[in-house]
């Protein structure tokens, strides 16, 4: 359990970090990893990753997950209601959900994208160019 709670926030970290450094030259872009709390300062919600334009403020949120399979658990966060309205006061509308994975990528409601691929394919993600 504990080797598999230290992939799942390595990943994340590799994730971010690569991000940021694809987005580096791109002042326009900021990436966070967002933990939400609520009145009596306790976590209540997190995006492991979110890519805030501003742009045009707007926003696109990530769960990141180092697990092969789709789980209807993976995208709660990114489906919560009152996340998402905090999440589009501060960081603007939300353009994009997605969950990074070490599975195939899926289109639907929420995207489900190969970790691999992403890495190798930051800027089409992002930029929304079809793979």
């Amino acid at each position: 359990m504990f080797l598999n709670m230290s992939n799942g926030r390595i990943l994340e970290e590799i994730i971010r970090n690569e991000t940021r450094k694809a987005l580096e030259k791109n002042s326009n872009f900021d990436v966070y990893k967002v933990e939400f709390n609520n009145n009596e300062n306790t976590p209540c919600g997190e995006y492991d990753m979110l890519i805030y334009s501003k742009s045009d403020n707007t926003c696109q949120i990530y769960e990141i997950k180092h697990s092969k399979h789709i789980s209807k658990r993976q995208g709660h966060w990114l489906k919560s209601t009152s996340l998402n309205q905090l999440a589009e006061y501060f960081f603007g509308n939300i353009k994009k959900k997605a969950i990074i994975y070490m599975g195939d990528n899926n289109d639907g409601e929420i995207q489900y994208i190969n970790a691999n691929n992403y890495l190798q394919n930051i800027n089409d993600y992002i930029f929304w160019r079809k793979l």
